[in-house]
């Protein structure tokens, strides 16, 4: 079963902000960054069901080179995978979720 994915607005804040951070660092790893995030996002479409619930419904998806987890919850009635963040697997997720939640 396919299903359509759907991204949380605030998403592009931790993405813009992750690319900026490696383009700083390493000139073009912030664009391979985002390759990398388009994707996995895009696979999450047909494997969504694969990756465990880590955070009440919330399911975490590795981010292969880099060091962070796609975010994102599965709305099993209307087929859709809503990409809620890409957060650091150093950083604390509930950081990130009061943050969100302003």
């Amino acid at each position: 079963m396919i299903y359509t994915i759907v991204y949380n607005p605030r998403l592009y804040d931790d993405v813009k902000e992750a690319v900026e951070w490696y383009n700083d660092h390493h000139p073009g790893l912030g664009d391979e960054f985002m390759t990398l995030f388009k994707r996995k996002s895009t696979l999450l479409a047909n494997c969504c069901h694969l990756f465990a619930v880590r955070y009440h419904t919330v399911r975490c998806m590795p981010m292969g080179k880099f060091p962070y987890l796609i975010h994102y919850r599965i709305d099993n009635a209307f087929q859709l995978v809503v990409v809620e963040g890409v957060v650091h697997t150093s950083r604390n997720p509930d950081k990130g979720r009061q943050q969100n939640s302003k």
